[in-house]
């Protein structure tokens, strides 16, 4: 459990130091560099963690746990 915590701390650090203030758009980038790496970020480092991801247009992602009705999933 103890690595466990350690790798969520060194990730959400990452995270962290993202410069995501939102900034003049730009091609597929429709919030600026800095939100479009963070959100690409997040999801590409919840891909790896095993998780199902979603990226819609890079306006908006997500990260699905679990399967089946909204009931079941996160």
């Amino acid at each position: 459990m103890k690595d466990y915590f350690e790798k969520s701390i060194k990730i959400l650090r990452k995270w962290l130091k993202i410069n995501s203030v939102s900034s003049t758009p730009k091609k597929d980038m429709p919030f600026g560099k800095g939100v479009n790496k963070a959100l690409k970020t997040v999801l590409s480092d919840a891909k790896k963690l095993g998780f199902k991801t979603n990226n819609y247009s890079n306006f908006v992602g997500d990260i699905v746990w679990g399967e089946g009705k909204d009931e079941d999933g996160l």
